[in-house]
């Protein structure tokens, strides 16, 4: 399976949304052979696999509720907030 990285979001908010945990992160970052911490491009496909969901319920209420978090800020954002 594949998601869409929408602007500003990191693999933590993709874990959320498509395996239903932060914990799915790993799994994520392993999948794609991606560090944990890396910088996404709005538009960039990420793969996992049903096996990696950890929590169906989250997810599918994300979905149904189209949850869809984007948390990275860049530092000069961050400091005029």
């Amino acid at each position: 399976m594949q998601i869409t990285v929408n602007d500003r979001q990191t693999l933590l908010d993709i874990a959320v949304i498509a395996l239903g945990s932060a914990a799915g992160v790993f799994a994520l970052a392993q999948r794609n052979g991606l560090p944990v911490t890396a910088t996404l491009a709005d538009g960039q496909t990420l793969n996992y696999e049903l096996e990696d969901v950890v929590s169906p319920a989250v997810r599918s209420a994300y979905a149904l509720r189209h949850i869809c978090p984007a948390t990275d800020i860049d530092p000069g954002e961050y400091k005029e907030l």
